[in-house]
């Protein structure tokens, strides 16, 4: 696209007596657009490779603190909870967490400096860019709609605040049930002689539904308090878009 605009204002411009543009301008804006360009790629690279060593590191830091410690962890701890943190947690962070960080660390830290210490800095400039063009543009259009967009916005933190305290507990209940199934999962494949000896293989198979079940009931109660966050941040935007509408109609007299 560069190219081609390069071309077709070399062979426009000779036609015209002043172009809007100079030589050193296509210059400046072709080298700034590169240099963007390229910091952006960088700085996608770079997120990816701190993602990276963080899981690294702290997957060698939980494997060496599980081999390095006392025997009294294990009678404490059961099987399936170590496992439960190499697995679903770790996995969380490899796959899950790189994806909402990026999306979500503006958004929830609205001040710059947060934002270059998680090395993420263009995605906060393109918030704020956003978020202030959505402001001056609602002002332009009726002042008054500042009013309920400042309610909204405070709506939107006191959801916040209840949503965050609610998913965290519910989300620790599903981690702690998760536990079980392994541990249970675990014991069953080590005892499978026994159990096949004994003939307990349907009172095992009750045993593992009941620890699903429980488990099951934790991870929906946590997904229904998702859905149930994002109705009512539909429900409320639903009912600033109809606040606006209205105001045109209201107080700019049909105009």
């Amino acid at each position: 696209m560069f190219v081609l605009s390069r071309v077709d204002w070399e062979e426009t411009v000779s036609n015209t007596v002043h172009a809007l543009w100079t030589t050193d301008d296509h210059v400046w804006f072709y080298t700034g657009a590169i240099v963007i360009t390229i910091m952006l790629t960088t700085n996608s690279f770079a997120f990816f490779e701190m993602c990276l060593k963080a899981s690294l590191h702290l997957h060698a830091a939980l494997y060496r603190g599980v081999t390095e410690t006392a025997m009294a962890f294990f009678y404490q701890n059961p099987s399936g909870r170590v496992m439960n943190r190499f697995s679903k947690d770790i996995g969380l962070i490899d796959t899950s967490l790189p994806t909402v960080m990026i999306d979500s660390l503006c958004v929830r830290n609205l001040h710059l400096r947060f934002c270059i210490r998680v090395f993420n800095p263009a995605k906060c400039l393109q918030f704020f860019l956003e978020l202030s063009g959505i402001i001056v543009i609602v002002a332009l259009a009726n002042y008054w709609l500042l009013i309920p967009t400042a309610i909204m916005g405070v709506v939107f933190y006191l959801l916040r605040g209840v949503f965050l305290r609610a998913a965290r507990n519910v989300k620790r209940v599903e981690a702690i049930t998760r536990s079980p199934v392994f541990t249970h999962t675990n014991a069953t494949i080590d005892g499978l002689t026994t159990i096949r000896a004994f003939g307990a293989e349907r009172f095992l198979e009750e045993t593992f539904h009941q620890h699903q079940d429980v488990n099951t009931s934790a991870a929906f109660l946590f997904g229904a308090t998702t859905r149930g966050f994002a109705f009512w941040l539909d429900v409320i935007c639903l009912l600033y878009i109809a606040s606006v509408v209205m105001s045109f109609l209201v107080i700019g007299d049909g105009k």
